[in-house]
């Protein structure tokens, strides 16, 4: 305790001096965006909740305007508020905004290649071409028998029971394991799920914006270990990524099935890259691939519980296109105009928080100063929320896609920086959302009250709708479609089958890497 005081009272002593030096310093510069009042030393951090960082910033773009200045120690952030003020900067000026800002607890947790975190740069784009490799549109496409596969599982699973959290889990673990590592996991609680789940979990706490610290006194990282309680930590998960990754890629080395880690592991161009680091890259591929779907399949959930006459809608279209003689396919899609539309209106209506970027040198905008160095955070609940870009945006409407199919969906990101599983995503969120639409009518229990619709709420990390109720009844929504789904469950393809089609990725990166 008396270290923990002694550093925070070091940390204030020299930001107050390096704060007055940079105040003297910019007292003849434009203005920054307008924001909270800040106090001496600390900036906002007295206002900024360590586990509801998103929460709060949304409530400076609603008190302030679409771009905010907040500054957290001495890391400045600009907030952007809208779509206009996103794609000014962040498209239109990507070369001055396609960097990240340091996480220092994350890079030392990490301490190799991620792609979502490390500066632009040519290392980066190097591994950027790695993933590229394995999630790209035409990549994705090869993956339709492993989509299929654990699709009909999900379906399966759910005739014999409700509790659909854990069987949505498993299938975006199950889905992500076999294309990473070659290997199905049809029970979703296996050793190897297990492990992962828990340090990507522990992770995700070390890259959390503003919640360390050192990454708003960037000086701290040079105190001693006894006074840095984030330096024990990062080791103690740099040990469990290194142990968990590298027997993960090791083990998919040793197994005759296709997989990310095989296609990497044969390229004749990464011979020199060790073993250690595409593992990392393997298992950010991993955890990219299970992350995109699987929160949003859970909030899917709940969002067709409130919307049923969107998806009875969406039901005519199925019922018309496929009948209830067999399962959807990705390809019927293409002929189902409303339900892409639902497909887009839910990835609109549930934004991820995303990774803030960096801006690399100083800039301008509305007459306001942009430091080089600032934490560039889109804030993509009112990006996606504009309602100068959409009509009624807090109504779930995916006629909107329909009436102005040129309308932008923004929910994985801007510029160079724009998330790589995005297809991966789409993909896999259009399967599972035409199939249970198919399978299944959705509804609450009788004893629930219906009447509340929730508009959302902030989380630490993400949006999601309102979590209660979770009950739900799935019934299968004839006889038809049962026997359809138990019949494609029992005559399943083996994985090492599914994947025999996936030899033909090849990963083009600098020969001289």
């Amino acid at each position: 305790m008396l270290f923990t005081v002694l550093s925070c009272l070091l940390a204030a002593l020299l930001a107050f001096v390096m704060s007055c030096r940079s105040s003297r310093s910019q007292e003849k510069e434009k203005p920054l965006p307008p924001g909270p009042p800040k106090l001496p030393v600390i900036g906002n951090l007295h206002q900024v909740p360590r586990l509801r960082f998103w929460e709060t910033m949304a409530d400076f773009v609603d008190r302030h305007g679409p771009i905010v200045s907040v500054k957290l120690g001495q890391q400045q952030l600009i907030i952007l508020g809208n779509q206009k003020v996103a794609r000014y900067l962040l498209d239109r000026k990507n070369t001055k905004y396609n960097s990240r800002p340091h996480f220092r607890v994350a890079e030392r947790a990490w301490l190799g290649p991620m792609v979502a975190l490390m500066p632009y740069g040519p290392e980066w784009r190097v591994y950027h071409l790695m993933q590229v490799a394995v999630l790209s549109s035409r990549a994705v496409r090869l993956y339709d028998k492993i989509f299929s596969m654990e699709t009909t599982q999900l379906l399966h699973d759910l005739l014999s029971t409700s509790d659909y959290q854990p069987r949505i889990r498993r299938y975006s673990s199950g889905l992500a394991y076999a294309v990473a590592y070659g290997m199905r996991m049809p029970r979703g609680d296996e050793l190897e799920i297990q492990e992962i789940q828990e340090i990507t979990s522990k992770f995700f706490i070390a890259a959390q914006p503003g919640y360390w610290s050192v990454d708003n006194f960037p000086f701290l990282r040079y105190l001693p270990g006894f006074l840095a309680p984030w330096k024990p930590f990062a080791a103690h998960v740099n040990q469990l990524i290194s142990d968990v990754l590298e027997r993960a890629y090791s083990n998919a080395l040793e197994r005759n099935s296709w997989s990310w880690a095989r296609v990497l592991a044969e390229q004749e161009s990464l011979k020199a890259v060790p073993k250690s680091s595409l593992a990392l890259v393997v298992g950010e591929l991993y955890a990219a691939a299970h992350f995109s779907s699987s929160n949003l399949l859970v909030t899917l959930i709940q969002l067709i519980l409130y919307h049923p006459e969107e998806a009875q809608r969406a039901q005519k279209e199925l019922d018309s296109m496929v009948g209830a003689q067999r399962l959807p396919r990705i390809a019927d899609l293409e002929n189902m105009p409303y339900v892409r539309a639902f497909v887009r209106e839910t990835l609109r209506w549930l934004p991820s928080s995303g990774v803030p970027h960096a801006s690399t040198e100083d800039d301008e905008y509305m007459g306001y100063r942009i430091p080089r160095g600032s934490m560039v955070v889109p804030h993509y609940w009112f990006v996606d929320m504009d309602s100068n870009v959409y009509m009624d945006p807090l109504k779930f409407r995916p006629e909107r896609f329909l009436n102005d199919p040129k309308l932008p969906l923004r929910t994985f990101g801007f510029g160079s920086r724009i998330c790589t599983g995005q297809y991966f995503a789409q993909h896999s969120f259009s399967m599972v959302i035409m199939r249970l639409l198919w399978a299944y009518h959705i509804r609450f229990p009788d004893y629930v009250d219906t009447k509340a619709e929730p508009i959302g709420h902030l989380d630490s990390r993400i949006f999601t709708p309102n979590e209660k109720p979770t009950e739900v009844v799935f019934t299968p929504r004839s006889h038809a479609h049962r026997k359809v789904i138990e019949q494609a469950y029992a005559s399943l393809d083996s994985v090492d089958d599914a994947l025999k089609s996936l030899q033909s990725i090849e990963v083009n990166t600098p020969k001289n890497f």
